[in-house]
């Protein structure tokens, strides 16, 4: 059986890591953007 508090933490820490990705590939994209419209 796998521990109940092993499974929070990796959950807590994949949602971490996606919404970092997120907000990176965002970001990258808005500058990209921002660079074509000026």
């Amino acid at each position: 059986m796998i521990p109940i508090r092993y499974l929070i933490c990796s959950r807590l820490l994949g949602g971490t890591t996606r919404l970092l990705l997120l907000g990176a590939l965002t970001a990258t994209l808005g500058e990209l953007f921002v660079h074509i419209a000026l």
